[in-house]
């Protein structure tokens, strides 16, 4: 089991940087970050006072036994896109194989770098990883803090998926990442680690 720490940005930051045991997220305010800690570091936050903790649930303990993580079929990338074929390439010159629960190894040659369809989120070699959920659907559900709507899941069916699916575009460039995924009460991770 791991638990979820919100801690300042500067300690996450040397913890994360210096032992691979804690997995930094995206989810942060304008002075904590909050991290993947081992069950055991979490008990010694959460006696020494200073800093509180979340359990962590395992994938299947939060969606059962029907949730997997891929990458998205090269086939099936957005059709109507002006980057489809760097899209493509980037899917076929990729793998993705599963450590552990929440734990996924993302191995690839050179990807393409392209513009994201959201202008913000800028050019970067993006993949597209497909969460099945094994939920109905993924309304209302959290992804590193941010409430999935109706269009997630309209997205999610646009690339040949489910109302109870997820489609996540890792930037592949930034290195390993850690999402915080939350189904009602329960909460896990997934770690993409390059």
């Amino acid at each position: 089991m791991s638990r979820k720490a919100k801690l300042s940005k500067g300690y996450a930051n040397f913890l994360t940087r210096f032992n691979n045991k804690y997995k930094e997220t995206y989810v942060k305010d304008k002075i904590t970050t909050t991290i993947i800690v081992p069950e055991k570091k979490g008990i010694h936050f959460d006696r020494v006072g200073k800093y509180k903790t979340e359990e962590m649930y395992k994938t299947t303990d939060a969606f059962g036994s029907d949730f997997r993580v891929y990458l998205l079929e090269s086939s099936k990338v957005p059709a109507h896109d002006p980057h489809k074929e760097d899209m493509k390439y980037n899917q076929e010159h990729a793998s993705i194989a599963k450590k552990a629960d929440g734990e996924y190894r993302i191995t690839f040659d050179d990807l393409k770098s392209f513009a994201s369809s959201v202008e913000a989120q800028g050019t970067h070699k993006w993949l597209a990883i497909a969460i099945e959920t094994g939920e109905d659907s993924v309304v209302g559900m959290k992804f590193n803090g941010y409430t999935l709507t109706a269009d997630d899941a309209a997205e999610s069916r646009s690339v040949g998926l489910t109302n109870g699916d997820i489609i996540y575009w890792m930037k592949a460039d930034r290195g390993s990442t850690t999402a915080i995924l939350t189904n009602g009460d329960k909460e896990t991770y997934l770690s993409f680690i390059i």
